[in-house]
């Protein structure tokens, strides 16, 4: 396959990738999953609900545990992670140098929840080197790390990083 053109945008995921924010977020999702009586391990929550939305994750978990988690779960859990991100998050060693080096407009691609992400490239102040467009995968068929993003219907979310993003 040969292109005509050279690209216009390079999309890069942002955990693992840019950050490594998973790490964060799932200490406090089983922290607060533990105190609404739900026990899960660090390596079964990742294998289990990486890839989902929050929102997915809290549904299974509901079914599955027979609990309704409190009503204001999820801004207890964002709370807390953005307590985390602005402790201990940091950008990818390395990752900072090769934005700038590339040449290109630079986005983010992610499944992740938009204040979540926003929150990350904000703390580690990697935001002033993507475009302010984030593409959020809307509905997926493929798993976690198969590299498969094309497969993924789309949204894409104009981002005004001091406005929207905090």
């Amino acid at each position: 396959m040969s292109f005509s053109k050279s690209p216009e945008l390079l999309i890069f995921d942002c955990d693992g990738v840019l950050v490594d924010s998973e790490l964060i977020a799932t200490r406090v999702h089983i922290e607060a999953l533990a105190k609404c009586g739900y026990i899960i391990s660090a390596e079964e929550y990742n294998d289990r609900f990486i890839g989902m939305t929050d929102q997915q994750s809290y549904s299974v978990i509901e079914s599955e545990g027979g609990l309704r988690l409190p009503k204001d779960h999820h801004e207890s859990v964002m709370a807390e992670i953005a307590n985390r991100y602005a402790r201990d998050l940091r950008a990818t060693s390395g990752v900072r140098q090769t934005l700038q080096a590339i040449n290109l407009k630079k986005c983010v691609a992610s499944n992740s929840d938009t204040t979540k992400l926003c929150l990350a490239l904000i703390v580690t102040d990697l935001h002033k080197f993507l475009a302010p467009c984030l593409q959020r995968f809307a509905s997926c068929s493929w798993e976690a790390g198969s590299g498969s993003l094309f497969v993924c219907s789309t949204e894409y979310e104009e981002a005004s990083w001091q406005l929207s993003c905090y």
